[in-house]
């Protein structure tokens, strides 16, 4: 069986030769270009958005939004060369990545007051969060300058490459223990015991296409200042696998209900980046059309 390291080896191998001759042939500057970027997740689950679960048991209310902010710092450099046209950049990057989903639910409990026990539904027994789990991604990227003003260039690209991964759980399970508590007590006849993360997987290596649209800030002596880039990144094929678990006895029997989500890696991106030129040492500079 192939691991993920060789396959990371031979992309590599395929890649890498490709990138530096094109790269001597036909480029005018090198530079190295580390950024920071902040991501919006996109999910797929494997229920509605918004559903019933386990009707035939109890009535627990399970919400997953399509989408969430996730990993807050991403990190990741890249190696550009700019062709000779003076406007077209071709960059080879490794970048931190995330995988993840939001989840929540909420159901009826027991509760006492002065009349005695009754069943409805509040704040304690409504939970909610968010999971991302860290993953990197390797890619090859083609941008092109739209405009350059004294000030600000614009600039879209597309890039593709793929997602990867060298373990297949990254993070420790989460677990509620609801057993013995008022809390877990759905209705008169079932009690929810406990609830919990299972350890989520990965699938190794899937592929991605990403669009750019990004901007470039010089100062008045046409000093290149920094980048902030905007992404869509699609990825294909399930990225990690989320199974959360509610734990129910109902007539002294023991039931598990599971509830899954899938992430492919999707979604939206902000990134603040610069460039440092390599070669030749000249500093970036703008010069308006």
């Amino acid at each position: 069986m192939i691991t993920t390291q060789t396959l990371v080896k031979r992309l590599l191998s395929i890649l890498l030769p490709i990138f530096f001759f094109t790269a001597q042939v036909y480029s005018q500057k090198w530079y190295l270009k580390p950024s920071f970027s902040y991501k919006y997740n996109t999910l797929e689950a494997n229920q509605d958005m918004s559903f019933e679960l386990i009707k035939d048991y109890a009535p627990i209310n399970v919400y997953q939004p399509g989408s969430f902010w996730g990993l807050s710092s991403q990190l990741g450099i890249a190696l550009g060369v700019t062709l000779k046209d003076n406007k077209t950049n071709i960059e080879f990057g490794v970048y931190q990545d995330a995988a993840g989903r939001a989840f929540g639910y909420e159901h009826f409990a027991m509760i006492e007051n002065a009349s005695g026990m009754y069943f409805t539904s509040v704040g304690p027994t409504k939970a909610k969060g968010n999971l991302t789990l860290i993953t990197n991604r390797l890619g090859v990227a083609v941008e092109r300058q739209l405009k350059k003003y004294k000030y600000v260039s614009i600039a879209t690209g597309i890039s593709t490459g793929v997602f990867f991964n060298y373990s297949d759980v990254k993070y420790a399970p989460f677990f509620v223990d609801y057993s013995g508590s008022s809390y877990g007590q759905l209705n008169p006849d079932i009690e929810l015991l406990n609830y919990e993360n299972l350890p989520s997987r990965f699938y190794g290596i899937r592929p991605y296409v990403q669009l750019n649209a990004g901007l470039e800030f010089f100062n008045k002596k046409g000093k290149l200042i920094c980048g902030i880039n905007f992404k869509y990144t699609q990825g294909f094929g399930d990225l990690a696998h989320f199974t959360d678990r509610f734990t129910l006895r109902k007539d002294n029997q023991i039931y598990h209900v599971d509830y899954s989500s899938y992430s492919k890696g999707s979604g939206f991106y902000v990134e603040l980046n610069r460039k440092f030129q390599l070669f030749p040492w000249v500093k970036f500079r703008s010069k308006a059309n």
